[in-house]
């Protein structure tokens, strides 16, 4: 009776780790996630076996901060929560979504916004949600390929609720025999127009996807 018993409380736990939608609101939140949680609700949500405590490099200057990751074992659903630091310590800052998940397109990324933006999803695509072109940050420099202005399109509220992307080629562009010529046009630390011809040709793809709450 015992051990039926604690089956039934495992099963409960699965049952409220899986009941969040998969959905990231700008300037909100991620899935249950919001700007009051805590490493205890994080468990309470997701379950105490899907949370593990760790130190990520969040930058290219390699200093390591204090993570929680989420469902660390499934790639396709992994959340780096970053915490926030001073008066914001223990409360996230940050949230990189599928968080170290290779491009494969037979498995993509669980977490997405309303729109359906998601790791992997396309320049162009971005460009039809958006309704017209936007700028793009120069690969090959720090932050390169981030998007810095969606122009006042549709998707300007991504950027004013926390939402950064960052793109990379597409891998079916690599294997042209322009690559090279194209992404030389695009590799440095100017902005980019997404209707730029070279960027036409590598279409690039959501490669990074992070939600902040410092906004």
């Amino acid at each position: 009776m015992r051990r039926f018993g604690a089956c039934l409380c495992l099963l409960a736990m699965t049952l409220a780790a899986q009941s969040h939608d998969w959905i990231i609101v700008p300037g909100e939140r991620v899935g249950p996630i919001t700007r009051s949680s805590t490493m205890d609700t994080l468990k309470q949500q997701f379950g105490a076996a899907n949370v593990i405590e760790k130190s990520i490099a969040t930058s290219e200057d390699g200093i390591e901060r204090p993570t929680a990751i989420v469902y660390p074992d499934a790639p396709a659903r992994t959340l780096a929560i970053v915490w926030g630091e001073g008066d914001k310590a223990g409360h996230p800052d940050t949230v990189i979504v599928c968080y170290q998940m290779e491009y494969k397109p037979e498995l993509p990324c669980d977490w997405k916004t309303a729109e359906g933006i998601t790791k992997a999803t396309t320049m162009q695509q971005l460009e039809r949600l958006n309704g017209r072109m936007f700028r793009i940050l120069g690969f090959g420099v720090d932050n390169g390929g981030a998007v810095t202005s969606w122009g006042g399109g549709r998707l300007e509220s991504l950027k004013d609720g926390g939402v950064l992307l960052r793109l990379t080629p597409d891998p079916a562009a690599k294997a042209q025999p322009s690559f090279q010529q194209n992404f030389h046009q695009v590799q440095s630390d100017r902005f980019f127009s997404s209707g730029h011809p070279a960027m036409q040709a590598l279409n690039p793809r959501v490669d990074s996807l992070v939600f902040s709450f410092a906004k």
